[in-house]
């Protein structure tokens, strides 16, 4: 019974995943037939708005991978390998089916939980990313701007000089591509702050489309939400030194006050200890 559960799970982990690589070929292939397998009509309404928009070779497979671990296929598929891996270990060791389902189930949760966990922190870096390095991009684009150069123009020598890799400059290079493809330049900014999904993205977004509309100065506005931008992130940096000295009670607890007590009250406690040994000595 128990020699025939592990190729009965493996066979399970192997039909889920060719189920779910079989429904992503079939999405694809009725993608195509609505497009009418027309290439040049589909490079010209590449859809913006998809996670994957220009990136390519390893970055791209990432985003692909990650999102499809997003998924509860991608969830079902990680915790039944977690507990094949886990039955195997067991019958390895020779256990009982009772605490080879418990094995398999405990491993299968914690690799699931383990990988969730990988995705949010993958996400959160991200954002602290962008976060950091928004003001200094606007302040940037208000500099070259009040130099005569108009906002496209400033956004392209920003895109054309930063780090392609770092997520904000690489989603102002696709808000650039948009604006290209000719949309209009609050439709690009929308796109920018989808994309980006963060609120303070989404208030230079408000205020840029609104001095837009009402003919304002998008410069202005820059400077303006780069400033508060930066005295944001002043705040939250000293708010975090503030709470710096709580946080290293713990570590001084662990680490620094048992080293204190032996190095000043061991002597006093081996004293204590010869006096009383001499004591016993003297009484018997």
């Amino acid at each position: 019974m128990d020699a025939l559960l592990v190729p009965l799970i493996l066979l399970a982990i192997v039909a889920i995943g060719f189920s779910a690589w079989r429904s992503t070929q079939v999405d694809v292939v009725r993608e195509r037939l609505a497009f009418g397998m027309a290439e040049g009509d589909a490079e010209e309404e590449a859809d913006l708005t998809a996670g994957d928009y220009g990136l390519e070779g390893l970055r791209r497979f990432n985003y692909q991978a990650s999102l499809f671990i997003a998924s509860w296929k991608g969830r079902a598929i990680i915790a039944l390998l977690g507990a094949g891996m886990g039955y195997v270990v067991a019958h390895l060791q020779k256990k009982d089916l009772y605490a080879s389902l418990s094995l398999s189930a405990a491993l299968g949760l914690i690799l699931l939980f383990a990988v969730l966990m990988i995705l949010n922190g993958i996400r959160r870096e991200r954002e602290r990313k962008i976060r950091k390095a928004l003001p200094d991009a606007l302040e940037l684009i208000a500099a070259i701007m009040e130099g005569g150069v108009a906002f496209e123009g400033a956004l392209t020598h920003v895109v054309r000089e930063s780090d392609p890799r770092h997520p904000l400059y690489f989603e102002l290079s696709v808000m650039l591509d948009a604006m290209r493809r000719g949309r209009r330049r609050h439709e690009a900014l929308k796109l920018w702050g989808a994309r980006c999904n963060l609120a303070e993205v989404a208030e230079v977004v408000a205020a840029l489309t609104q001095a837009d509309q009402t003919g304002g100065s998008l410069a202005a506005v820059l400077h303006h939400h780069a400033r508060t931008l930066f005295r944001e992130y002043e705040a939250s940096v000293q708010r975090r030194a503030e709470r710096l000295p709580i946080r290293m009670m713990f570590p001084m607890l662990l680490t620094i006050l048992p080293a204190m007590f032996i190095v000043t009250g061991l002597p006093s406690i081996l004293r204590i200890v010869r006096v009383m040994e001499a004591l016993m000595r003297r009484g018997m």
